[in-house]
């Protein structure tokens, strides 16, 4: 009975040690995590866009159907017909590797894979056989990705698409007129165009930048008839102020809605997209970099807000805007690109361009893709969004 006092206060000194050794611990733990942290950089904004990149890189692999191409769940477009995207995030994957030597056995893998895919559909086929929603942009993301190979065996089939692609254009051979509104360019047509047709013919500036693009890529100069008749069609896309509309053609496709502030009689809002296009479109068709034309869309750039598709859009109109971010993106970074390979880079743009790389960091989702809320044009769909991000934060990086 006279030993429980004592016993107790030993028990008691002991758990007062113990505890005292667990906060001292505690301590000296928080010590080195703080120290750790001290001693440990924030990643630099490349690293960081970096990262981003390789997470989106690795979505698509992950994504990548059995028979190697890639599909869409949410349209049927981009479902029944593997070409279009498969191409598209073939070229994504590719370019990863050639431009930002990106490697591993999975990006390797999935590359082979997607060319497998691709070859099966074209080799020894008309493209005509192909269930096509979009054949103008089809054929010439063929051609951009045909033009990183140079297996003999697909020469066949690199004309094939080069002729779709040319039949394509509005122009004199199927009876298209200089005063057309559509002559020159390229539109969203299943069929081939015909100017006796009562439909309407349809052309825009962004179908008609990839197809100038494939064409030079494919080794057309820019003095080729097809490429001068595409010059006057982006010259009809042109706002008197400087920026571009979407089509002059189509008056619903131009998503900043149209105005009448000119005498001469109505034309269309510009906004950024269309804008960023012609930058390139009028670089391919070979115009100087003095021409008024490609200085006042570059000053109008300079001066717009990139964080969303900037323009005067008419307040029914801002979903549309909202719906074309990860498209805008994708070509303001490619226009900034190809005014530096010009040799004339706009600081300003560049700036603007490392702003909208940090928001498209901040956008990615957990899985590594990016998605649209807006689902007007199409964005919404994940392998859309995806590799018109990774393709901005490639420029970016490059």
């Amino acid at each position: 009975m006279t030993d429980q006092p004592t016993t107790s206060r030993t028990r008691r000194g002991t758990l007062l040690v113990a505890v005292a050794c667990v906060v001292f611990l505690g301590l000296i733990v928080g010590l080195a995590v703080v120290a750790n942290r001290a001693l440990t950089p924030e990643p630099t904004q490349a690293e960081r866009w970096r990262a981003s990149f390789e997470d989106g890189i690795e979505y698509l692999i992950q994504t990548q159907q059995d028979d190697g191409s890639w599909r869409s769940e949410h349209y049927s477009v981009f479902n029944n017909d593997r070409v279009t995207l498969t191409a598209l995030n073939l070229k994504t994957l590719t370019f990863a590797r050639s431009e930002l030597n990106m490697g591993g056995e999975a990006l390797n893998t999935a590359i082979e894979r997607a060319w497998a895919s691709l070859t099966s559909d074209l080799a020894g086929r008309d493209p005509s056989e192909l269930d096509l929603h979009y054949p103008a942009y089809s054929a010439s993301l063929v051609v951009l990705a045909l033009a990183r190979t140079e297996d003999p065996a697909l020469a066949p089939a690199r004309e094939s698409w080069l002729d779709l692609l040319r039949a394509h254009q509005h122009g004199a051979h199927n009876g298209f007129m200089l005063d057309d509104a559509a002559f020159g360019g390229w539109g969203n047509a299943r069929t081939i165009p015909d100017a006796s047709s009562t439909r309407p013919h349809e052309a825009d500036i962004s179908t008609t930048l990839f197809a100038v693009g494939a064409l030079r890529l494919a080794g057309a100069s820019h003095d080729d008839p097809a490429i001068q008749d595409a010059l006057a069609f982006v010259e009809r896309c042109r706002y008197k102020r400087g920026g571009f509309f979407f089509s002059p053609t189509t008056p619903v496709q131009n998503k900043a809605g149209a105005t009448d502030r000119f005498a001469s009689g109505r034309t269309y809002n510009p906004y950024g997209s269309p804008t960023a296009d012609a930058i390139r479109c009028l670089l391919r068709c070979g115009v100087d970099l003095d021409d008024h034309r490609l200085t006042r869309a570059v000053t109008w750039l300079e001066s717009a807000d990139w964080s969303t598709n900037p323009g005067d859009f008419p307040s029914a109109r801002e979903t549309d805007r909202r719906s074309t971010f990860y498209y805008w993106a994708w070509s303001a970074a490619h226009a900034t690109r190809a005014l530096t390979d010009a040799a004339a880079p706009s600081v300003t743009m560049d700036t603007k361009l490392a702003d909208l790389a940090d928001q498209l960091v901040t956008l990615q989702r957990d899985d590594g893709s990016w998605a649209n809320p807006a689902g007007g044009s199409m964005e919404n769909d994940q392998l859309v969004a995806t590799p018109l991000a990774l393709g901005t934060l490639g420029v970016a990086l490059r």
